[in-house]
């Protein structure tokens, strides 16, 4: 059954438009922000490195973004644990 009103079918008119998740459009320009931020910092030589803390597609963003440069700056966490604990976090504890 059609929905109808006034001779309009508004399903078809209507139906095609999704829906706006402000939540992800936020995360998106925020992850915008960060990389721009990251990547003049890079660029200028004001930022020697940076470990990136985020939800796994916050990150994915960033990456992605990030210039030549500031993806040489990144350092990952394993990278860091590994310096103080050579052989990992465990293996000191063992």
């Amino acid at each position: 059954m059609r929905n109808t009103e006034r001779g309009h079918d508004w399903n078809r008119i209507y139906g095609s438009v999704e829906t706006t998740d402000w939540h992800e459009l936020e995360k998106e320009h925020f992850a915008d922000r960060i990389a721009t931020t990251i990547n003049k910092a890079a660029e200028s030589g004001e930022m020697k490195e940076i470990v990136l803390i985020a939800p796994p597609r916050v990150l994915g963003e960033l990456r992605k973004q990030l210039s030549a440069k500031a993806q040489t700056k990144v350092r990952r966490c394993r990278e860091i644990i590994e310096s103080i604990w050579p052989g990992g976090f465990l293996a000191a504890m063992g």
